[in-house]
């Protein structure tokens, strides 16, 4: 995250301040889902869903901007919140960081 800020200190536009969001969302998923299973197999299924999506989204033509517009955004800020909730509410299930479990 902290490349990214500074990337975007460098880089002009707002494209690389876009991608903050699903990161911190896709970290909250992974925290979340960290109550149910181990944070290494949690990290794993949303690392790749997150590849199968973009690249099914690089597949089409003018697609890999809509992942940054308002809408996916918005999205990205629920499921941030969403995940950040139910992992408060599980945190005394949390998995030890031993993926063998």
């Amino acid at each position: 995250m902290p490349a990214v800020l500074l990337f975007g200190l460098v880089v002009p536009g707002e494209t690389a301040f876009a991608w903050l969001l699903p990161a911190v969302g896709f970290v909250a998923v992974v925290l979340a889902a960290s109550t149910w299973v181990s944070p290494l197999r949690s990290a794993i299924a949303v690392s790749s869903a997150w590849l199968a999506l973009v690249s099914l989204l690089a597949t089409r033509p003018g697609s890999p901007g809509a992942i940054i517009q308002g809408r996916a955004q918005a999205g990205f800020l629920v499921l941030a919140a969403a995940s950040f909730g139910i992992f408060l509410l599980r945190r005394r299930q949390l998995r030890q960081l031993r993926p063998w479990r």
